[in-house]
């Protein structure tokens, strides 16, 4: 055998188990999800390979952050856009509790935003204030209704309003709720539903990250791109190995 093809066959031999690993833990491009039919980016059903996890379960759930609630999935109405249910809201909700009213733990980010509807817009006002800010505060939301009965706040409403005004009045956080449609007047806790409509939608630049084969990020700064290359389509690495494969045959044969 020349020199040539053992150098070559030694290459080789001691890059099989490096691409045998990468053709494991390589990311697919869409997965198969039950009744929901394929999904891809930014949804994987494994760790580290998407934005938002998947369980493909009988009903499939969902988990928009690591270690955050998770979201039955009821319907798919498109590539961005479920309809899900709150199991958590619904709890509440049944027990009159005002952590109904809790920042929901779907939150934007750098990476990716979202909305629900229908949705109710609420102001969440801390009860524990200066006199004249407290003043302040009622005479801001006067032609507001008012539900007085959580422990250190009070929430400003008014019905089928779902606009977030520029000028939020000090103190207070805005809280969008899911709502039932056609929307029902009366008793606040009435007016809510589990099951509303997600939409979500990925940053520029997490998308250019994706297409270059990278997993974007994001701590302190602006988002980044790292990880490892991620493959363009299932039988990636496989294709890989027979090209090695065929050129050590041509070699040996040769």
């Amino acid at each position: 055998m020349n020199p040539i093809a053992s150098c070559f066959i030694f290459f080789f031999l001691s890059h099989l188990v490096f691409f045998m690993n990468f053709a494991e833990c390589e990311c697919q491009n869409s997965f198969d999800c039950g009744y929901l039919g394929s999904l891809k980016f930014p949804l994987s059903d494994q760790p580290r390979c998407g934005l938002f996890l998947v369980n493909c379960t009988s009903i499939p759930i969902i988990q928009f952050s690591p270690g955050g609630l998770w979201y039955s999935i009821t319907q798919k109405i498109s590539a961005n856009k479920f309809k899900v249910v709150d199991g958590s809201l619904n709890f509440y909700m049944g027990n009159r509790n005002c952590l109904a009213f809790r920042n929901t733990s779907i939150r934007d980010s750098p990476l990716s935003s979202f909305s629900i509807s229908p949705n109710l817009t609420i102001f969440r006002c801390s009860n524990f204030l200066h006199p004249d800010d407290r003043e302040k505060i009622r005479d801001y939301f006067k032609n507001y209704r008012n539900y007085t009965h959580c422990d250190g706040y009070t929430l400003y409403y008014r019905d089928q309003d779902n606009n977030v005004p520029a000028d939020i009045a000090e103190k207070c956080s805005v809280v969008q709720m899911p709502v039932k449609h056609p929307p029902e007047s009366g008793d606040l806790f009435q007016q809510f539903s589990p099951e509303f409509d997600l939409e979500w939608n990925i940053s520029s630049d997490c998308l250019s990250c994706h297409s270059r084969g990278r997993q974007c990020v994001v701590s302190k700064g602006p988002i980044r791109c790292e990880g490892i290359i991620l493959a363009r389509s299932s039988n990636f690495s496989v294709r890989l190995l027979m090209n090695y494969s065929l050129c050590l045959i041509l070699i040996l044969v040769c």
